[in-house]
């Protein structure tokens, strides 16, 4: 099945035969192993290295290293088409990041998008932006923190570099922001040095 854009899970074969779809886009299937393989392809080309191993998450940034660490183990290798679509619906759900004990104004639940883009490659721009830019720990005007959730994605909400990674990831899978959204990223991306 493949979106607007022609990305999506198809094992038909054809173009998709060389891992590559028509328009030169990694083509995600629902094998784990060659999906993480076509992850650190993807991220060597962007100009970044990557492990397996070193995180929890699906994947992340180590500015120490400069590394982008992979976990093998996460599901979203499994079929990255279908869990982006699915993280990426708009509905009601749990806000893995609402926990009332460290932090009171993130909710526990959000009605909305989890991640700013429905592409398998959002996971990997994300995490690049990461390596592109630092933000501070904290919101400067409360008031940003609901717009990034509004406007943004759930996962925006949770601090200043979230929002700014959710934003890169979403610009460059072809979403367009609202001013006050683009004014809120130049504010806190502020770029790294490589």
């Amino acid at each position: 099945m493949k979106d607007a854009k022609g990305h999506g899970s198809d094992p038909r074969g054809g173009a998709h035969a060389t891992g590559v779809d028509k328009i030169g886009r990694p083509f995600w299937g629902t094998n784990p192993a060659e999906n993480l393989q076509r992850a650190q392809d993807w991220f060597q080309k962007a100009g970044y290295k990557s492990v397996i191993g070193g995180t929890k998450a699906v994947a992340a940034y180590d500015p120490l290293t400069n590394k982008m660490h992979l976990n093998a183990n996460a599901k979203f290798w499994q079929d990255p088409a279908s869990h982006t679509a699915d993280e990426s619906e708009v509905r009601g759900r749990l806000n893995p990041y609402g926990n009332p004990k460290k932090d009171k104004d993130t909710p526990l639940f959000f009605t909305g998008r989890f991640i700013s883009a429905n592409d398998p490659e959002h996971m990997m721009n994300h995490e690049v932006a990461h390596a592109m830019y630092r933000a501070p720990e904290k919101f400067a005007d409360p008031s940003h923190r609901a717009v990034a959730r509004e406007e943004v994605s759930g996962r925006a909400s949770h601090s200043p570099d979230e929002f700014v990674a959710e934003v890169h990831a979403g610009m460059k899978a072809g979403r367009t922001y609202s001013d006050n959204v683009m004014q809120m990223f130049k504010q806190y991306a502020v770029p790294r040095k490589r």
